[in-house]
């Protein structure tokens, strides 16, 4: 359920009016769920704000800081005001999506407020990198997806595990070029043969088993993420667990 609002790339963290619809169109659909009928977004106000009332942030850590957090209710009445509202923009547009995100936040929070394994957290099926694969393609997906480690699956100094390729090594392998020759020529290059060639460090990745306890997972979150992996089959990359994911 957590996913339901920020899939893998928290891209409803925007701040315009098209997030707004997006971030909208999220809460309506849960409220359908909860409602069990289709009804305008009034109709769901009860059921939505039932389910918020289960997370701290929605009523009690308001109450006690109220300069620093809105609670669900008065946000909810506020996104009613502004539904059939067809002039998101500028300023207005960029603090009604704030509000919005504070909203999905919350219902994230409740959501998940039982959520205690690894396999509830964890992000599903995540993008891996390939040894055939061109450095330009990795360093596509991890600007296109903001990830800041690529999962590989790599027999590497004696150790047939998963390892990460993460963005700082990438950067530092691609900016170190003399000229825009050797440049073009690092982005061509594939990762077994920078890898091989001493020009691309990885770093060791730390795996779980989905089913252990998040409270014990993030103690090994120390820098890099942590892979969630098959307990017969450590080659089956289940999913990914970050502290962005666990926070």
């Amino acid at each position: 359920m957590r996913r339901f609002f920020f899939g893998t790339n928290a891209g409803l963290r925007g701040q315009d009016a098209e997030e707004f619809d997006q971030i909208l169109f999220c809460l309506e659909r849960l409220g359908l769920q909860l409602h069990g009928a289709v009804g305008a977004l009034g109709r769901y106000r009860n059921k939505l704000i039932g389910l918020a009332a289960q997370s701290p942030l929605a009523d009690e850590i308001p109450r006690k800081w109220p300069v620093w957090h809105a609670g669900f209710g008065a946000l909810y009445d506020e996104l009613l005001d502004a539904r059939n509202d067809a002039l998101h923009q500028g300023a207005f547009a960029r603090s009604l999506t704030g509000h919005a995100v504070q909203m999905a936040l919350v219902v994230e929070d409740a959501l998940m407020t039982n959520g205690t394994l690894v396999s509830q957290f964890m992000v599903r099926s995540p993008d891996t990198a390939e040894l055939w694969q061109p450095i330009s393609f990795v360093r596509q997906v991890m600007l296109s997806k903001s990830y800041s480690f690529l999962p590989l699956w790599y027999d590497h100094k004696g150790r047939r595990d998963w390892w990460f390729l993460g963005e700082s090594e990438v950067a530092k392998y691609l900016r170190v070029a003399e000229s825009n020759e050797d440049r073009n020529k690092r982005l061509a290059a594939t990762v077994v043969s920078t890898v091989e060639g001493g020009l691309l460090s990885l770093i060791p990745a730390r795996t779980i088993d989905p089913q252990a306890l998040v409270r014990e997972a993030v103690t090994l979150l120390q820098g890099s993420p942590l892979l969630v992996v098959g307990e017969d089959d450590p080659t089956r990359l289940l999913g990914i667990l970050t502290a962005f994911d666990v926070l």
